[in-house]
């Protein structure tokens, strides 16, 4: 049998050394035109910054019988985009429908995480400052960075809180008998709920006054 032509290195320099063996050509696979995770102009293009920045680490994953993409349009797009000759790439045999039930899966999973944003902040302040990778460069940009900061700044300032001033008792004057008198203090949260209470209370006949710290 005779073997594949030797890739030249300078077409596959972008795939990281140990997955240069995976190496297929973009025009070899088809992009599974029923993939729900659908890519907007902007995720290619980030893809693509990336892939730039890191070259290709991870495969793509591809169904054998049709050597369709079940994981990885998305770094197809951009490598195609990028003029790039060569993906690595994963070819596994599988039936139609565990490959749309991958493909499925694949993306999915990734929904149910989501950024520590604190923790986030604090690590492209170190990489801004060695100065090596900006978070433009990761895919943020500058109105999303603003955003981050200024959310992270508003869960920092304390909450405002209302102190409720003690009611004073007042001392009966002189010969004027005592009656008995009750008094009840509610606690609420906002000052509409205090003049929603308020104006119901006296709407059925209570005596009351509000009281705002």
């Amino acid at each position: 049998m005779a073997k594949a032509p030797k890739i030249p290195p300078h077409l596959v320099q972008h795939i990281i050394e140990p997955l240069r063996s995976l190496a297929v050509r973009l025009d070899e696979l088809q992009l599974d035109e029923r993939n729900v995770n659908q890519h907007n102009q902007r995720s290619i293009d980030e893809i693509a910054r990336s892939l730039q920045q890191f070259g290709q680490k991870k495969p793509i994953v591809v169904r054998q019988e049709t050597m369709t993409i079940v994981a990885g349009n998305g770094t197809w797009q951009a490598m195609r985009q990028l003029g790039w000759e060569y993906i690595a790439a994963v070819i596994q045999p599988m039936s139609e429908i565990e490959a749309r039930a991958y493909g499925i899966a694949d993306n999915r999973t990734a929904d149910f995480s989501q950024f520590d944003e604190s923790l986030l902040n604090e690590i492209l302040d170190e990489l801004q400052a060695d100065g090596t990778y900006t978070a433009v460069d990761l895919g943020f940009n500058p109105d999303e960075v603003s955003a981050l900061i200024d959310r992270l700044t508003a869960s920092d300032e304390p909450s405002p809180t209302h102190e409720v001033k003690p009611i004073e008792e007042k001392e009966p004057k002189a010969n004027q008998p005592l009656k008995d008198k009750y008094e009840l203090l509610i606690m609420l949260e906002t000052e509409d709920q205090q003049t929603e209470l308020l104006e119901e209370l006296m709407d059925r006949g209570f005596k009351c006054k509000a009281l705002i710290g």
